[in-house]
C-alpha cells in the first residue's frame, strides 16, 4: 500500500519542512525497516508523526526520534509497536517555494 501525508510541524527539520509531503510504502516485506529509516506511525497519544527509528527491538518496537533538537524527546514517545507504522517514507516532495515579486 501507498501513502501520501502531509508534514506538519517542526520536529524534522532540516530533513523536512512544514507543508511538504512524504510517500510512504507498506507492507514492508520488499524494504525492511532498519536503524536511520524515517517512518509514518499512529501514535497513541501525538496521533500520526513522521521520525526517524533510533533503534529497533527485534523489530517488534521501534524508538524514534525527531531530526530537530527542538522535537519531543525519544524518551516522552516511548517504545511503540511495529502494529503503530504507517509507512517506512520512500519518497520526498518539498514544498515548492513561493515567489516573490
Amino acid at each position: 500500500m501507498i501513502s501520501i501525508h502531509r508534514v506538519r510541524g517542526q520536529s524534522m527539520l532540516p530533513t523536512f519542512s512544514e507543508g511538504d509531503y512524504v510517500l510512504c510504502l507498506r507492507p514492508l516485506s520488499l524494504l525492511p525497516l532498519k536503524v536511520g529509516d524515517v517512518v509514518v506511525v499512529q501514535h497513541p497519544r501525538f496521533g500520526r508523526i513522521i521520525k526517524r527509528i533510533e533503534t529497533l527491538n527485534d523489530e517488534s518496537a521501534m524508538w524514534l526520534r525527531g531530526d530537530n533538537p527542538q522535537s519531543t524527546s525519544s524518551e516522552t514517545m516511548g517504545w511503540l509497536a511495529r502494529q503503530a507504522l504507517i509507512g517506512r517514507v520512500v519518497l520526498h516532495i518539498a514544498k515548492p517555494v513561493s515567489e516573490t515579486a
